[in-house]
């Protein structure tokens, strides 16, 4: 699920959502250690109970932060990307992704790490205005769209990604470009204007871009 939302309201969203789902084990991400901790300090004055695993931890608090969690100590763990990276811990219900992710491999890490073993599970992100384009980027990256979770009196402009889900899709091959570079093509041959194209993302020799128009969905291949 994609939550559309300003920063200030990220906290109570997070709250509303452990609440409306009762859930038993979770994980929730942020983008640093800094974020991390303030997130860690701010959930555990609220009375939850939480975990925080993060990089500059020594490896023995990471160890006993962990075997707590896997003991149902604790029902949320919030940890950094770096810390997180190649942990096997089952059972876990739901994923947060408090910070959107910085790229796409690091949002399709995150989502892993729930819904394992073949077990159904969740993944929330927590996407501000400023990051849309950067969704859009996951989305194309995972060829999935994010389906998009209201929170009332706290989401932001309700309905703005199911706006942009008319979105022209081009496959482009064989374009060797930057981002830049792939921008002004797209206007020069495309007639798209640059802010209208609101995801761009690179597979190999591929480049996935999608535009805000009315068409239908569009194939360009170039010699």
């Amino acid at each position: 699920f994609a939550v559309m939302l300003r920063e200030r309201n990220k906290f109570a969203a997070l709250k509303a959502l452990l609440r409306e789902e009762n859930l038993y084990r979770s994980l929730v991400f942020c983008n640093t250690r800094a974020r991390a901790e303030a997130l860690f300090g701010r959930l555990d004055r609220e009375g939850f109970l939480v975990l925080l695993l993060h990089g500059d931890l020594p490896q023995r608090g990471r160890e006993r932060a962990l075997e707590a969690f896997r003991r149902g100590e604790a029902n949320l763990l919030v940890a950094s990307d770096v810390a997180a990276r190649g942990l096997d811990l089952p059972e876990v219900e739901a994923v947060f992704n408090y910070d959107f992710p910085p790229d796409e491999e690091s949002y399709v890490h995150r989502i892993g790490r729930t819904a394992r073993a073949e077990r159904e599970g969740l993944a929330f992100s927590f996407v501000c205005p400023q990051e849309i384009s950067r969704m859009r980027r996951c989305e194309l990256w995972t060829r999935r769209p994010m389906e998009e979770r209201v929170i009332p009196g706290l989401s932001a402009a309700p309905g703005r990604k199911a706006a942009a889900e008319g979105a022209l899709r081009f496959r482009i091959e064989g374009l060797p470009l930057p981002e830049g570079e792939a921008l002004r093509w797209l206007r020069r041959e495309a007639g798209i204007p640059a802010d209208g194209v609101i995801g761009l993302c690179r597979q190999g020799e591929t480049l996935w871009a999608e535009a805000v128009a009315e068409a239908e969905e569009s194939l360009l291949a170039l010699d």
